[in-house]
């Protein structure tokens, strides 16, 4: 069978907080009514339903957000309910809820244990309270510490937490001390993200106005190479741009997308790929309720497939395979010239101006050196131009 021919991950989308943080441009609306919150679960059990034909293998489970852990438990129950019941979660690889500290207690954590779930993402972002105030977070650095600990008292032995840096108030001793107590928790992962400043956010409009600072270039990527430093010599493998793990304890979940493989999406906003095609739901939780299977459909070209493909790998450490390419696609994408295509990267990417960034194992292999995961940006540009 073809890896295209099933479902690889599976993704459910919780789109409720308790409170949208200041930088999230996620699909999430803070949400105090439990009624719209049922209502939605049970749209999402009717998509499940509906979409029963749709072929999934032995595939990974995700439930992310927004804001998962504010679901009431009965809701996350029916959910899971319907994916085992309609044959999705079929003991999967890695089944990972997210969870906000703020919003974790004993009662849900040992029920999502019960639930099947073997992995829990927890987003703690920093162990620096007044960091945390400042970003619009609801916890404080206790607080996950104490979700932390609960996890692991309730048998969670898979637990990732994220990390960012580039926050406002934020210095490199203070990142320091996040990133020694983050170590110190003896995690299985840690992702790691620098914060971007996206359009239309709280807090783009407070830092166009001037009410509040983000630190400088300078120290931002002081930042950055205090972090890929540290947390290598605590014992974690960097085998992706922004993630971390210890003893191979990789993300099998988003390894699903890395490399490049389908997935199935349910829920408002949620996307779906089969190979060939991208799938995304209706954005308004509303009118998701009204017909969970409402939805829109892209088909990609044998050139999008392509520079996506070389897009997403590149942010492996292995990087990117054309002879895994042309074996999962040549099927399907019979008239591609897929040598001619890697060719034209190739002769990109070998220019002068990349000797640092990109590093080829062979004429059809290539990866990222370490200054290229740090310009990493600049190699998929030219993955994704023509």
């Amino acid at each position: 069978m073809n890896e295209l021919d099933k479902a690889h991950g599976i993704y459910v989308h919780v789109p409720f907080c308790k409170r949208k943080c200041l930088y999230c441009d996620f699909l999430s609306q803070p949400c105090a009514d439990e009624d719209l919150m049922l209502r939605y679960a049970e749209a999402v059990c009717k998509e499940i339903a509906a979409r029963k034909a749709d072929v999934a293998g032995n595939a990974t489970i995700y439930f992310g957000g927004g804001t998962p852990s504010l679901l009431p438990l009965s809701g996350i129950a029916d959910i899971v309910t319907a994916l085992k019941q309609y044959g999705f979660w079929r003991r999967p690889a890695a089944a990972t809820i997210d969870c906000n500290p703020g919003t974790a207690d004993g009662e849900k954590l040992s029920a999502y244990r019960e639930m099947g779930f073997d992995r829990i993402s927890f987003g703690v972002q920093s162990f620096n309270d007044n960091e945390l105030k400042t970003i619009g977070r609801i916890h404080n650095a206790e607080a996950a510490l104490d979700a932390i600990k609960t996890a692991k008292d309730v048998g969670f032995e898979r637990i990732n937490a994220d990390l960012m840096y580039g926050l406002p108030c934020q210095t490199l001793e203070s990142l320091e001390q996040s990133l020694v107590q983050m170590a110190a928790l003896d995690l299985e992962h840690i992702s790691v993200y620098g914060l971007i400043l996206e359009e239309g956010t709280p807090l783009e409009r407070l830092v166009t106005a001037g009410r509040m600072v983000l630190p400088g270039e300078e120290l931002t990527d002081g930042m950055y190479d205090l972090v890929m430093g540290y947390l290598p010599r605590a014992g974690y493998e960097r085998y992706e741009i922004s993630n971390f793990a210890r003893a191979g304890g990789y993300s099998r979940h988003n390894l699903v997308y890395w490399n490049y493989l389908p997935y199935l999406g349910f829920g408002a906003g949620a996307t779906g790929f089969d190979g060939l095609s991208r799938r995304s739901g209706v954005v308004s939780i509303e009118k998701y309720i009204e017909d969970p299977l409402s939805a829109e459909v892209e088909e990609l070209s044998a050139e999008d497939i392509f520079s996506e493909y070389l897009f997403m790998n590149l942010r492996k450490r292995e990087g990117v395979s054309l002879p895994e390419f042309r074996r999962r696609y040549q099927c399907v994408l019979k008239n591609f010239d897929f040598a001619g295509h890697f060719d034209k990267i190739r002769k990109k990417l070998q220019g002068a101006e990349y000797g640092e960034l990109v590093r080829f194992k062979d004429d059809d292999r290539f990866s990222l050196t370490e200054r290229g995961f740090a310009l990493g940006n600049v190699v998929f540009l030219e993955c994704l131009q023509d």
